[in-house]
């Protein structure tokens, strides 16, 4: 079902799941400003997501797992406010 006439109000907020550090401590539900997508972008909406054990190890682990390559998770997560 398609209506072009519906207008949505994008909030100035949204909720991030945020992990700023190693271990389940660190992972924390916070409201961060929504993101403006740019040109050939699009803004979707979750109303749910999954978790595999991939994602528990990346928490378990921070910097030191395999696929993150010492990415800083505090500082990044800094950045977000």
């Amino acid at each position: 079902m398609t209506n072009k006439d519906t207008k949505f109000a994008i909030p100035n907020e949204m909720r991030a799941l945020v992990l700023n550090g190693t271990g389940f401590e660190h992972l924390q539900i916070r409201k961060i400003p929504t993101p403006h997508p740019g040109p050939g972008q699009m803004l979707a909406r979750v109303d749910a997501a999954g978790i595999c054990t991939s994602l528990i190890k990346l928490v378990e682990q921070g910097p030191h797992h395999q696929l993150v390559y010492g990415w800083d998770l505090e500082r990044w997560a800094a950045d977000l406010g």
